[in-house]
């Protein structure tokens, strides 16, 4: 199994250098919803198929678990207009909410017909849609959650800095200095920061 790396270990690891480079791109931060995966694809034959986290959902599946009923109805019931539109050779990808706690977190609310699309990936070469403009009209066209993006655009060289700043620091510094051990309540102070000066 891969190991998973935290920003702290690969600054560490890769060094400087390339920390500067990450932070030159262009970053796409998003809530980590803690719901069920779904997916869907459209055949060039007009029919969809439905995934569910390790594979396709089959007959067996849908007639064992009652889980994935609702959303699999919710796209079978879709005009053949809107379910036209979606590209053939891309799978879209959701996070399906069957109540309020879906898993280990209880939510504020269900999202709408339960559903929030994450990602549209193409299939021919694994590539992953991130044009926000495009997640949104798919899950408009849908009517579905819009994807949980919290950031969307290049960071400032205020936010670089502080992020470096953070991450140089000792572990045992951080929470004298920073007010949180957090690296994930730090980042969203420093885009809640950005966003203030814009939209205040």
């Amino acid at each position: 199994m891969a190991e998973i790396l935290s920003l702290r270990e690969v600054f560490r690891r890769e060094g400087m250098q390339f920390i500067n480079r990450l932070f030159d791109e262009f970053v796409i931060i998003t809530e980590k919803l803690n719901a069920t995966r779904f997916c869907v694809e459209r055949l060039s034959d007009g029919s969809l198929v439905f995934y569910k986290r390790d594979g396709i959902i089959g007959r067996v599946d849908q007639i064992l678990s009652r889980l994935y009923e609702k959303p699999i109805q919710y796209f079978q019931s879709l005009p053949k207009e809107v379910t036209d539109k979606l590209l053939v050779g891309y799978r879209y990808g959701f996070r399906y909410f069957h109540d309020s706690k879906p898993a280990m977190i209880v939510y504020d609310q269900i999202p709408i017909n339960g559903l929030v699309l994450t990602d549209i990936r193409r299939l021919r070469d694994d590539k992953s849609i991130d044009d926000l403009s495009i997640l949104n009209s798919i899950a408009d066209l849908l009517r579905v959650e819009s994807p949980p993006v919290l950031w969307y655009g290049q960071l400032d060289g205020s936010q670089k800095t502080r992020l470096l700043e953070y991450m140089r620091t000792p572990e045992d510094q951080l929470k004298r200095k920073f007010q949180t051990e957090s690296f994930t309540k730090y980042i969203i102070s420093i885009l809640s920061y950005r966003y203030d000066i814009f939209f205040m």
